[in-house]
């Protein structure tokens, strides 16, 4: 399961790719919109605008392919009003102590549900997690531990040329995790079984290669990051899902959490109305859970052992403040004098000594207005600041110096 310990040197592995496919991985916005239109892919365009800091066209963009306006009967939200916000951050790390396997979950657009697994890397960490199991992560980069960083063009995963699902794999690796991916889809299973048993398969693949590690340190403590429902403990679901599997191979209940069904979307209409009342209503500041004397809220027991609550996102400077993942990353103020009005540029970030052409920037945004206040959300340390033209072309570089106060 652990990558390859020796590698192939990039030099020979970057030979099978074409500069030009790395040079313009990331799309502007016009770019995603016309792509977005001429091939009917509004989810796609999601991820997309997630990719380049777009965090308002990422949720208006994957909602165009939701359902609103689900039906939330009076007594239920009566009912709701007897549980208050707790810290969910607190609670996680609270338990994270005796647990031995936490799974959580994020939609796969929303880089906030990124930000906030990044947010709890260091705590695990301390409380003696040393592998993080990640779906997205790619069985094929095995220079990642050598170099310490992701590749783009999905090299290093699938997700990971997101900024903060790349700045995952490098921060786990910083803090010294063993990162393992555990999601290979069987080529060609379609043709040979029907849907639901192509689906089996691969939840039975995940829990299998994550229960391996076990087999190899049966004391192992593992944060598992997946998306959406594969943390679904139900194993009496017409497809039981990945956490299920895992439960039933190796006798462990994990330790689930859910961040996809209580965060915001790009209108009231498209969010469990439950989500929009805690939101609202309690005015939460920090993801929650919500509690009462003697139980916590749950949609569904059975489907998970803890709901996140996100509070709504504030916006400054263009930039929402959960880039600050709870104090871990600061603000850095663009200098964006010398851009031209009207033309678009994107914005990157990377730190000193990482392959600003290969690499996945650790932040990054689209810029058309310059004379609008821009900020980076960068964590402590030395970092190349490249600015790009729409033809990818670096029209400024310099780098810069995040240090306490």
């Amino acid at each position: 399961m652990v990558l390859a310990q020796n590698p192939v040197p990039d030099s020979i592995m970057f030979a099978n790719y074409d500069s030009a496919m790395f040079r313009k991985t990331y799309k502007l916005a016009n770019e995603i919109q016309a792509e977005a239109a001429k091939y009917n892919d509004n989810r796609g365009a999601a991820v997309a605008f997630g990719q380049i800091g777009d965090y308002e066209n990422c949720l208006k963009y994957w909602d165009k392919e939701e359902y609103g306006d689900y039906v939330f009967p009076k007594e239920d939200s009566l009912e709701f009003l007897r549980y208050v916000p707790e810290y969910a951050t607190d609670y996680i790390l609270e338990r994270a102590r005796t647990e031995q396997v936490i799974m959580i979950n994020e939609a796969t657009h929303n880089p906030m549900h990124r930000a906030y697994i990044l947010s709890l890397l260091q705590g695990l960490y301390d409380r003696g997690f040393r592998y993080l199991a990640s779906e997205g992560l790619s069985f094929y980069d095995e220079n990642v531990y050598r170099r310490g960083y992701p590749l783009k063009q999905s090299i290093s995963g699938r997700y990971t040329d997101e900024p903060l699902a790349g700045d995952i794999v490098r921060t786990a690796l910083k803090l010294g995790f063993i990162i393992v991916p555990y999601d290979k889809v069987e080529a060609g299973c379609t043709q040979k079984y029907s849907r639901d048993e192509c689906r089996q398969k691969r939840e039975d693949n995940q829990a299998n290669n994550i229960a391996s590690l076990l087999k190899e340190n049966p004391n192992a403590k593992i944060l598992v990051h997946a998306s959406y429902g594969h943390i679904d403990e139900r194993a009496n679901a017409k497809v039981p899902m990945m956490a299920a599997r895992f439960k039933t191979f190796t006798g462990i209940d994990p330790f689930t959490i859910d961040q996809e069904f209580m965060t915001e979307h790009s209108e009231n209409k498209y969010e469990y109305p439950i989500y929009t009342l805690a939101a609202d209503l309690f005015q939460i500041k920090s993801p929650s859970y919500f509690a009462s004397e003697d139980t916590m809220y749950n949609l569904n027991k059975d489907y998970c052992d803890l709901l996140v609550f996100h509070p709504r996102t504030k916006i400054e400077n263009e930039r929402p403040l959960w880039m600050k993942l709870g104090g871990q990353r600061t603000n850095f103020p663009m200098d964006l004098n010398g851009l031209k009005s009207g033309k678009e540029y994107l914005v990157q970030a990377f730190p000193v000594g990482e392959d600003t052409f290969f690499g996945v920037p650790i932040d990054q945004f689209e810029v058309t207005d310059p004379k609008r206040p821009h900020d980076l959300m960068l964590p402590y340390g030395d970092f190349v600041i490249r600015v790009l033209n729409r033809d990818a072309e670096v029209v400024k570089e310099f780098e810069i110096t995040i240090a306490r106060n």
